[in-house]
């Protein structure tokens, strides 16, 4: 019986190289949607200060333009920067899997250990 030792080993850094990289991704998009977040209170908050009322928020100051269209961009930049991110690590963990168990491999190797296996004849 062949134990595919090589392949679970492969299978074992794939499914490690794609958590790292999906832990480091949601660090990295964390660390841009704070930055936003102050952005967008760094907007909010002058008008709210100045403009006498406490508490005072109009709507008016929410719409696109008056936000601040550089917050948005940045909110849509990172969003498609996270969603590139996680595509190209799920592809690379896919193309590891296929590689990995790639049947043509499996026979090769299952053939190799076969003929290390067979008996030597007794002199």
């Amino acid at each position: 019986m062949t134990y595919p030792l090589d392949q679970l080993t492969a299978t074992s850094e794939a499914n490690v190289r794609l958590a790292t990289s999906l832990a480091e991704t949601a660090r990295q998009a964390g660390e841009d949607w704070m930055d936003l977040a102050g952005k967008a209170f760094t907007h909010v908050g002058k008008p709210a200060e100045t403009n006498g009322k406490a508490g005072f928020l109009p709507f008016s100051l929410i719409a696109p333009g008056n936000l601040g269209e550089g917050v948005l961009a940045s909110v849509n930049e990172s969003r498609e920067r996270t969603t590139r991110t996680l595509a190209s690590a799920w592809e690379a963990w896919q193309r590891s899997i296929a590689d990995a168990w790639n049947p043509a491999k499996l026979l090769a190797g299952a053939a190799r250990n076969a003929a290390s296996a067979k008996p030597q004849p007794a002199a």
